[in-house]
């Protein structure tokens, strides 16, 4: 009878079925390998799903704020605007001569040449004070990202340096430096100095 079951493929006992049935049976293998391949479909199925949905990762926060990537453009314009100003400024200084005499009259006493060296001089001298408030307030970052000073200060200086080039190449009169001064250099520092009240006093966002 044992001879007859083992002719037939029965096994002996319950462990060499299990034995068997892991080893010698085709239907693990071939269930494993159904198993994987739905797997594998599934995941193309996925992936096309979330092409056809446009699907994007997510990605890591921004370590600035959004308003600071729109107005970036803005903070190297202005800084070389004011640069810019700063120069012909500067330049000002050892070329006022033409200017002082281009207005005064023909004939002119050395008081009346110091009265309007003096005037220059001293509006220059502000000029460069006003220089040092609006530096001290962009590179504090106080009015750096602010789009609206930024955009202010490079029409003023960019103004100021197309004026104050005429000015030193066209001798224009010393008196007319004070118009270019009260909206080129005075207005922007204003602006500036209202951005530190609104930053340090009132303890608000500058953007």
């Amino acid at each position: 009878m044992e001879n007859v079951l083992l002719s037939r493929g029965f096994p002996r006992t319950r462990q060499h079925a299990r034995v068997r049935g892991y080893q010698g049976n085709w239907a693990v293998p071939e269930l494993a390998e159904r198993r994987s391949s739905s797997r594998f479909v599934r995941l193309l199925v996925d992936l096309r799903e979330s092409q056809s949905l446009n699907f994007q990762p997510q990605r890591p926060p921004l370590l600035f704020p959004r308003a600071m990537g729109r107005v970036s453009g803005l903070v190297p314009s202005r800084f070389l605007t004011l640069l810019a100003h700063l120069v012909v400024v500067i330049t000002l200084f050892w070329s006022r001569d033409s200017n002082i005499q281009a207005c005064l009259p023909l004939r002119f006493t050395p008081e009346e040449y110091d009265k309007q060296d003096i005037q220059l001089v001293a509006a220059l001298s502000v000029t460069l004070g006003l220089f040092a408030v609006e530096l001290a307030g962009f590179l504090s970052g106080v009015s750096m990202f602010n789009s609206t000073q930024s955009l202010i200060s490079i029409g003023a200086h960019c103004s100021a340096s197309v004026a104050l080039s005429f000015f030193i190449f066209e001798r224009w009169e010393c008196t007319t430096y004070w118009y270019i001064f009260v909206f080129c250099s005075a207005l922007p520092a204003v602006t500036e100095m209202t951005l530190f009240v609104t930053v340090f006093g009132l303890k608000k966002k500058p953007f």
